[in-house]
């Protein structure tokens, strides 16, 4: 066998095991929590939310947000996914079993571009893309999801200790439905900076929120602040420079200012 025909079997081999490896790991992903299960526990999971929190209390308001979220997300994400907001001062965003992204409106508040609010928006894509509220959920559960996936089990045992019914409440503190680990946080960290920077979006949107809340944390179920900073100050520092980077746009300032009516 000559070297050429060696290379040409030698790659179509990676390729081959690559195609498995993908492959093995999305079926994986779909068993984690069985699809038909998906939509009933988010809608359960919704409706619990909103009891808590509540949703925006005047349709101009709700519809404003909507529709610069739906194109927002429709920059960064070919799929539809649905937005669902949170009437609490809280700074609170995370993804549900299907592809539903719960943000407030603290949060909102807290933006001060657009680039930051596409920075969450894309980790939390990133968190569908790879179910991992549905890895946790399973954890939570007490069952083994294997160990080809991000979320890390609570116990140092290696499994997490049961919980009845982890969409019923304390979904955003420590040890809740959202506490993925700082591994899981990293990496949509570095996914959503990458993610931004693709769509020519300035991505310091994370940097620069992460420095500006300081000591204060997101949410208690998420990373130490200034890990997180690190985290996407280092992701940023591997990009190259983009030539007129989005910061952010006039429905951006249009959006937050029909909030605070």
């Amino acid at each position: 066998m000559n070297f050429k025909t060696f290379l040409a079997c030698f790659l179509l081999a990676i390729t081959f095991v690559g195609c498995q490896t993908t492959s093995t790991k999305k079926k994986a992903l779909e068993e984690i929590v069985p699809k038909e299960s998906e939509k009933p526990l988010t809608e359960k999971l919704s409706a619990n939310i909103a009891n808590q929190y509540g949703k925006l209390p005047s349709e101009r308001k709700a519809k404003s947000f909507q529709e610069f979220t739906a194109a927002l997300l429709k920059k960064l994400h070919k799929t539809e996914i649905k937005i669902e907001f949170l009437n609490t001062n809280h700074t609170l965003i995370a993804s549900a079993f299907t592809p539903v992204i719960y943000i407030s409106k603290g949060l909102i508040e807290e933006f001060e571009y657009e680039n930051e609010m596409a920075f969450f928006l894309a980790m939390q894509i990133y968190f569908i893309q790879e179910k991992v509220t549905s890895q946790r959920y399973a954890l939570m559960k007490g069952e083994q999801i294997g160990e080809n996936f991000i979320v890390l089990p609570t116990n140092p045992m290696g499994f997490a200790t049961p919980v009845k019914e982890p969409v019923s409440k304390g979904w955003f503190d420590k040890d809740g439905l959202f506490d993925f680990g700082l591994d899981a946080y990293a990496l949509g960290i570095q996914k959503a900076t990458a993610l931004i920077h693709e769509y020519n979006y300035d991505p310091r949107g994370g940097v620069n929120f992460f420095r500006r809340l300081g000591m204060k944390s997101l949410f208690p179920a998420f990373p130490d602040t200034t890990a997180a900073l690190n985290i996407a100050r280092e992701e940023v520092a591997r990009m190259s420079p983009l030539k007129d980077p989005v910061v952010k746009t006039k429905e951006f300032d249009l959006m937050r200012k029909n909030l605070r009516k």
